[in-house]
């Protein structure tokens, strides 16, 4: 079996992560840490910064440019500009279940998922990398 992969630079592009949604089925989001760049001390605050929960319309396919809708130029390995953890959930499948009922559920799914595992920051950077789910940005 042959498989191809498309690379990204780790970590500041974003990756695509699998989680346990809320009924227990396997789903898949695209999330890219916050850039804390700008932030004093190079940190999210304490309360940990803000979601920027980026959903979608029906029958988008998840491609390479997935998750990277935001980026400043082309350049695959540029950071996530903003300071807020971006969080697109795939609702499902490509058609999606609309973002009310179990779309809904799948978006505080992800977002709870990413708030506890912080996925792709290394243990010692936990602590300035947090996400807060009470400030949160919809796009």
């Amino acid at each position: 079996v042959t498989l191809s992969a498309t690379c990204w630079t780790p970590r500041h592009g974003g990756y695509k992560v699998t989680f346990l949604d809320y009924d227990s089925s396997v789903q898949h989001m695209w999330v890219a840490p916050p850039n804390v760049t700008g932030l004093p001390g190079g940190s999210c605050p304490p309360s940990g910064c803000p979601a920027l929960l980026s959903l979608h319309g029906a029958s988008v396919i998840v491609s390479p440019n997935w998750g990277h809708n935001y980026a400043r130029s082309n350049d695959n390995g540029a950071p996530f500009p903003y300071p807020a953890w971006l969080v697109e959930p795939s609702n499902r499948y490509h058609w999606g279940t609309d973002w009310e009922g179990p779309g809904y559920d799948d978006g505080i799914a992800a977002l709870e998922y990413v708030r506890k595992n912080l996925p792709g920051i290394a243990p010692a950077e936990r602590e300035r990398m947090k996400l807060d789910t009470d400030r949160r940005v919809l796009t």
